[in-house]
């Protein structure tokens, strides 16, 4: 009986040291090792199932310890709640320190369509992995739009003073625009809702114009208000959701969601309107809002939203005119935009120190294009490719040709002279195949892709 049960403990003690020894083993495997993902810059605003993308993601070693050469690591997404995919991987030839970035590039990648809902708002999760580590790693969200599934979009900046949270009492005139995003179809007849919690909607205007793809058509609503909408709502005090939204008038395909909350008190600020004007002649943009009524009102805090740290940072601060009901204008500028979109949002600062977000608007900064490629021949080529450009300065522009799986083939100068250029590039030691290019300087690209 004795000899029984040193048998048992013996075994226990070996199934614990062995359940040990696997936990210390999976945790040496881990520990220290951290990746960072830094921006989704290959990931367009815009999509479409049929097209290819460069994907480009830049990965920070914030661990405690080097990957060593021959690590390998994947870059897996996953759209809206489907289960996740690998994008690609990517295997280390050269160790990767603490504190050192690595760029991988993924340039033929081809969206699934079958894994978007269609319209606006699918969100694309995108995360790194170390192959055989078990941690998980830092992931970046962004809302995409699926092109070949939405008609139209609604801009969610509802401008002329409607804010996130407005008053149930409060006239506003509003306009609210749509962005025609179709692949072929002409839009005619955009009809614009609104509902209150679950009452019934309301049409409060209508787009009556032919809307041509990629154009922008603006409706404005002179007089807005909740009360007129709903006058047997009983207003209780509490927080309600209102929303608005747009759809074609003989069709049920609504795309675009614009959600607001209904407050319990005017907000100590009415605002009339408040967007963004670009300057690119002096490289700035000026921003500029308009109030019809303040009070206890101190200050307004003009913020821009960082896209890298995904949050807003303070621009400037511009001092109350003074309490009344009288109109009352405003403005700053931002002397360093960035190319392409640019966010702020303006906030009031009471004298008591509570700061209140009023509104948000966009614009997108385009400096005067500073180089435009023409085309490339010919495609296919056995010998020499020709790159055609017409160059506004004598400034350098850059190339950088890869193959299918993302391998550098070349880089370097296209060209440093200015006016109408055509550069050559032999590809006759090229295998057979699809390469892409990308054309840049340190503010545009153009990207491409040709056969050997």
């Amino acid at each position: 009986m004795a000899f029984s049960d040193k048998m048992k403990h013996k075994k226990i003690f070996l199934l614990l040291f062995s359940s040990l020894f696997f936990v210390t083993l999976v945790w040496s495997q881990g520990s220290g090792k951290f990746l960072t993902l830094q921006n989704l810059n290959g990931v367009p605003d815009v999509i479409r199932a049929e097209e290819y993308y460069l994907l480009h993601f830049d990965l920070l070693n914030t661990g405690s310890m080097a990957l060593s050469s021959g690590e390998v690591v994947a870059i897996k997404m996953r759209v809206n709640e489907d289960n996740p995919s690998v994008i690609g991987n990517h295997i280390l030839s050269t160790p990767l320190n603490p504190g050192e970035t690595l760029g991988i590039d993924f340039p033929a990648y081809l969206f699934e369509g079958s894994r978007f809902s269609g319209g606006i708002g699918n969100d694309i999760v995108i995360w790194p992995t170390i192959v055989g580590d078990p941690i998980a790693l830092d992931s970046l969200t962004k809302s995409v739009i699926y092109i070949d599934g939405a008609a139209f979009r609604v801009n969610n900046n509802l401008v002329g003073g409607i804010n996130h949270s407005i008053s149930y009492q409060a006239s506003y005139i509003v306009s609210v625009k749509t962005e025609n995003v179709g692949i072929e179809e002409n839009l005619n007849s955009i009809q614009f809702y609104t509902q209150l919690d679950n009452l019934p909607p309301q049409l409060i205007g209508v787009l009556d114009q032919n809307l041509l793809v990629g154009e922008i058509g603006e409706t404005n609503v002179e007089s807005f208000s909740v009360k007129d909408l709903y006058p047997d709502f009983v207003y209780d005090q509490l927080e309600h959701t209102l929303t608005i939204w747009a759809k074609e008038s003989n069709k049920e395909n609504t795309v675009d969601v614009a959600t607001y909350t209904l407050t319990s008190s005017p907000l100590p600020v009415e605002l009339m309107n408040f967007h963004a004007t670009n300057i690119p002649s002096e490289n700035k943009i000026m921003i500029e809002w308009e109030t019809a009524y303040e009070n206890n009102n101190k200050d307004f805090i003009i913020q821009k939203y960082n896209f890298e740290k995904q949050a807003y940072e303070v621009l400037g601060k511009v001092p109350s005119a003074g309490n009344g009901g009288q109109l009352r204008s405003y403005g700053i500028n931002d002397e360093a935009p960035n190319v392409g979109l640019n966010r702020y949002r303006v906030a009031q600062l009471d004298y008591d120190g509570t700061l209140r977000a009023l509104s948000t608007t966009f614009t997108d900064y385009q400096i005067p294009q500073s180089f435009i490629f023409k085309g490339v021949y010919p495609n296919p080529s056995t010998e020499t490719l020709y790159f055609e450009l017409f160059i506004a300065s004598q400034e350098a522009v850059y190339i950088h040709i890869s193959d299918i799986e993302g391998k550098e083939i070349y880089n370097g100068i296209l060209s440093d002279q200015s006016g109408t250029v055509i550069s050559s590039i032999s590809v006759k030691d090229m295998e057979e195949g699809v390469y892409f290019y990308r054309i840049y300087n340190p503010v545009l690209s153009f990207y491409g892709r040709f056969l050997r």
